[in-house]
C-alpha cells in the first residue's frame, strides 16, 4: 500500500465516522460542569460567624429560654426569627434558636434576643458569652474567602 491509498482510505474513514461517541461525551462533560457551576453559586452551606466581645445572658431554665443582652455592635441587625446561634462559654457552647427581637426605649435603648435553648442544659450556667451566628453563604464565597487570605 503506497502512502497515497493509505491517506485516500484514512479520509474517507473520517468522512464516513459522524463522531457520535465523541459528541455525547463532550455535551454530557459541558452539562456536569455547568451544573457543577450552578451547584457551586447558588447552594448555601452553614458556618458560624464569631462576633466580636461578649454578651449578657439571661437565664430561664424553667421555659427553656434566654434574653441575650449588651450585643457587640451591628450584632442585632444580623440576628433574624429562626436562625441558629451558639452562645459558647469557656467550657462548652450551647446552640439555640432565635425566638424573637426586642428593642426597649427606657431611658436608654437596650436590644435584646430571645433564644429558645435545649431543655438539656443543666444550672448554673454563665452570665456572660461570646455569640457566634449562623451565616448561609455559596461554596463560591468560601473559596475565594480561602483565596483572598
Amino acid at each position: 500500500m503506497t502512502g497515497q491509498i493509505a491517506f485516500s482510505k484514512t479520509l474517507r474513514a473520517l468522512d464516513a465516522d459522524d463522531f457520535r461517541a465523541s459528541k455525547l461525551s463532550v455535551a454530557l462533560a459541558l452539562v456536569t460542569l455547568a451544573g457543577w457551576i450552578w451547584w457551586m453559586l447558588t447552594a448555601s452551606v452553614a458556618q458560624y460567624e464569631e462576633l466580636p466581645g461578649y454578651a449578657s445572658v439571661g437565664w430561664d431554665v424553667s421555659s427553656h429560654r434566654a434574653l441575650i443582652r449588651d450585643l457587640p455592635l451591628g450584632a442585632f441587625a444580623r440576628i433574624r426569627d429562626g436562625q441558629t446561634i451558639q452562645l459558647r462559654f469557656d467550657v462548652r457552647s450551647v446552640d439555640a434558636r432565635v425566638a424573637g427581637k426586642s428593642f426597649w426605649q427606657v431611658g436608654n435603648p437596650v436590644e435584646a434576643v430571645r433564644l429558645e435553648v435545649p431543655s438539656t442544659m443543666a444550672p448554673p450556667l454563665p452570665s456572660r458569652a461570646r455569640i457566634a451566628i449562623e451565616v448561609n453563604i455559596s461554596p463560591a464565597r468560601i473559596v475565594l474567602r480561602s483565596l483572598h487570605q
